[in-house]
């Protein structure tokens, strides 16, 4: 049976945007305007690393968001995580 309460919703809609963030990062290549085609041989030449789970701040998925979306355009840039758990949003994240 799913709980209900306010704080399990809030944890599942965390769980579910970064989720749809990451496939959305690897379907798209980035954050640049140019588009890439994703196969088994095209590798990210740029890694941004998720290494907490704070909403902001360095190593937080806000902050490796803005980099790729800040990467020079033709980079293909990707975003590595080396947490695991529920980042609990304070606003939306940014555009990608």
């Amino acid at each position: 049976m799913l709980n209900t309460s306010s704080h399990s919703f809030s944890r599942i809609c965390a769980a579910l945007v970064l989720s749809v963030t990451v496939f959305i990062l690897t379907a798209c290549g980035g954050g640049s305007s140019t588009s890439y085609p994703v196969t088994s041989s095209t590798a990210p030449g740029v890694y941004f690393t998720v290494s907490n789970l704070s909403d902001t701040g360095a190593g937080s998925l806000r902050a490796a968001i803005t980099s790729v979306n800040g990467a020079p355009t033709g980079q293909y840039s990707g975003i590595n995580f080396t947490v695991a758990g529920t980042i609990v949003l304070a606003s939306n994240l940014p555009a990608i």
